[in-house]
Formats: C-alpha cells, sequence, structure tokens
C-alpha cells in the first residue's frame, strides 16, 4: 500500500489596507488554518480561507 505525501502548506500573504494599525490577537486561534486578518467592518479578527470568519462575521 502507498501512502501519499500531504499536500504542501499554503501560507497566504496579507497586508491590512493603507491606513489600518495593526492589533494583535486578543484570543487564542480558534483551530489549525486560521488567520488573524483585518475585517472592513469589524477590525481584527480569526479568518480562514475555506470556513471564513471565526464568530460569524460576513
Amino acid at each position: 500500500m502507498a501512502v501519499e505525501p500531504a499536500p504542501p502548506v499554503v501560507i497566504e500573504r496579507y497586508a491590512p489596507p493603507p491606513g489600518v494599525v495593526y492589533v494583535e490577537p486578543t484570543y487564542a486561534m480558534p483551530a489549525p488554518g486560521y488567520a488573524w486578518r483585518y475585517h472592513p467592518r469589524y477590525g481584527w479578527g480569526w479568518y480562514h480561507p475555506r470556513y471564513g470568519w471565526h464568530r460569524g462575521w460576513n
């Protein structure tokens, strides 16, 4: 039985919009795969490329 190698981990480069000040996370990452990003309406929060924003932001 052959074992296939795991798919590569893709790290997306992200920069907040001009004029936005970086704020460090205020709580732990909710699960693997989330990244700390800026949301235009709510500010900084955890975002997952497949599941979207943590806490249901849209």
